[in-house]
């Protein structure tokens, strides 16, 4: 049994003489002093147990007796609390930490502060509002990278594609020699590797594939095709080609496949809709 040392969330009996003698309290703090850097031997109680009504005390520790509650009652309240809602305890441990910060910082909770003017409750309320957009900016660069699809990456590509001013006929030129011509340059630094005693620059290559991605994906914008159809071809194409993986004796004796060009059957729909 615990002695002289309260917790958060203590069921405390008042022992003192006054008005609170008896009285049954929730501890929900010791008393920092900002001036010396610690905790006094006082806690903050609420005398009202999270009532409407409930306001907070500071007693000293000698003043407070602690009461334990049986193992069965206390399981019995966590089980319908749990019952209640399955979130709810998670948000309880999140609540009661924002009054931890809230008591280390003012010493009292936002609640029982009567000494925040209306413009500072405000001023408070923005920070914490301006706190909130930036992690949901921050949360929406992550989902950007992690999800960029194919057709979003071909709607980005066509923006610098001129598709307003190009004929579908030039674009599907500048879109197939331009892959030529990236295909090229890919070649071109594996070729100083293996010839001319260059180190790999891995960066420099990566930035010519990104350039080969653009033109196909302009290219096959230019005959009516969304990117995404066009790689689920290609994988649908190899795993009846190679059901098992790569096999050297069926790529020797491969037989063309009509079906494998069932799935260009059909344009895709305008990627500007």
């Amino acid at each position: 049994m615990k002695e002289k040392k309260f917790e958060r969330g203590d069921k405390v009996c008042i022992h003192c003489l006054g008005r609170w003698n008896g009285v049954i309290g929730k501890v929900i703090g010791k008393v920092y002093d900002e001036e010396s850097g610690s905790f006094l031997h006082g806690y903050y109680v609420d005398l009202g147990f999270g009532t409407p009504e409930s306001y907070t005390e500071v007693f000293a520790e000698e003043h407070l007796e602690l009461i334990m509650e049986s193992e069965e009652e206390e399981k019995a309240g966590e089980s319908k609390s749990a019952e209640k809602h399955p979130y709810r305890a998670a948000v309880e441990k999140l609540l009661d930490r924002q009054e931890e910060k809230g008591i280390s910082k003012y010493g009292v909770t936002l609640d029982k502060n009567t000494t925040l003017t209306g413009t500072q409750r405000i001023e408070h309320l923005e920070e914490e509002l301006i706190d909130a957009l930036m992690y949901c900016e921050h949360l929406k660069a992550g989902i950007g990278g992690d999800n960029l699809t194919a057709d979003d990456y071909q709607r980005a590509a066509l923006r610098t594609a001129q598709i307003d001013t190009m004929s579908p006929d030039d674009l599907l030129q500048n879109g197939v020699m331009g892959l030529c011509g990236e295909a090229g340059e890919c070649v071109d630094i594996v070729k100083k590797v293996m010839f001319q005693g260059h180190s790999l620059d891995k960066e420099a290559l990566a930035l010519e594939i990104s350039d080969c991605l653009w033109y196909a994906a302009v290219a096959a914008y230019a005959i009516g095709y969304k990117l995404s159809d066009v790689m689920e071809a290609n994988i649908k194409k190899l795993k009846e080609r190679y059901p098992d993986g790569f096999s050297k004796e069926r790529s020797i004796n491969r037989k063309e496949n009509k079906s494998e060009r069932s799935d260009f059957s059909k344009v895709s729909p305008d990627l500007q809709s």
